[in-house]
């Protein structure tokens, strides 16, 4: 699996150009790679082709780029990802929720904070 990272996206995007059907499942596995493999921006660019063609991307791919983008400090991307999930409906409260790193946990032990996604 590691080590593959330009195999994978080759195949990306030949199914992209060649209006592949469903990219969800393709499209999960592809982010776990880009995502262990701490390619983000491949990751976004990617999350926007699969949105720019009308397909809704899995919350839990959506939900994992966003992680990595907030302890990245990327929140023009983060902000760019969430936009493009809401055109596809209401997002999932957890989809809301901004991760804070451990150092950054409140006194009562709560690691997250809520952010309004607009």
């Amino acid at each position: 699996r590691h080590g593959k990272v330009a195999e994978a996206l080759e195949l990306w995007g030949d199914m992209v150009e060649n209006g592949f059907g469903s990219f969800t499942l393709v499209s999960d596995v592809l982010f776990d790679l880009l995502c262990d493999e701490g390619k983000l921006e491949e990751a976004e660019r990617c999350f926007h082709q699969i949105t720019d063609l009308g397909q809704k991307p899995s919350s839990i791919s959506f939900r994992r780029i966003k992680i990595l983008m907030q302890l990245a400090n990327r929140e023009e991307s983060i902000a760019g990802l969430t936009e493009k999930m809401a055109r596809f409906g209401r997002l999932l409260p957890e989809d809301c929720q901004r991760v804070r790193p451990p150092a950054e946990t409140t006194p009562d032990g709560d690691d997250t904070e809520i952010i309004i996604a607009t």
